[in-house]
């Protein structure tokens, strides 16, 4: 099978009166490392499109505690790496990375699927340039996670969980 060629098999059928009918590709008695030979194309031609971000350092000269919030705990449908995350604000300008709990504590368990994303008025970082704000993503959504060095993918969202909190501002 030439993967150069793989996209020639990708159809998009558009709707029908009665149902919708669905855009995939059709693999028919590969063999399983031809499979995962076109999984690791594709993931490569998606990298190649995924923007990349420059950060700017900033510094914290305060942090106040604002009492109890309602913050949004984004779950996605893929793992997240160390240095993974996504990006979250106040401002859809000034967008900061919120790691996901993809690290051990003594406090929690690892579960490197969540972003414990921030209050329900912030924006978060979606593809194409956009911005959502953090209460309108829903199961389905997709989102951009972003890494240490700027590298984007996308993800998608599982759900979303909104529960009452201690927060923090950070000046």
């Amino acid at each position: 099978m030439d993967l150069a060629a793989a996209k020639a098999v990708l159809i998009n059928a558009g709707m029908s009166s009665s149902m919708p009918l669905y855009s995939g590709l059709s693999l028919s008695a590969l063999l399983v490392l031809q499979v995962k030979q076109l999984a690791a194309y594709l993931a490569e031609q998606e990298a190649e499109q995924a923007p990349q971000f420059q950060y700017e350092v900033a510094t914290v000269t305060r942090v106040e505690p604002v009492g109890l919030c309602d913050r949004v705990c984004v779950d996605l449908c893929s793992l997240l790496q160390p240095g993974e995350g996504m990006l979250v604000g106040s401002f859809a300008r000034a967008l900061f990375l919120v790691h996901s709990e993809c690290m051990e504590s003594q406090y929690i368990n690892s579960r490197p699927f969540r972003v414990n994303a921030g209050a329900v008025h912030a924006y978060v970082q979606a593809p194409d340039g956009k911005t959502a704000y953090l209460s309108e993503l829903q199961s389905g959504s997709k989102m951009l996670v972003v890494n240490a060095a700027g590298r984007a993918r996308t993800a998608m969202v599982g759900r979303c969980k909104i529960e009452l909190r201690p927060m923090v501002s950070v000046f």
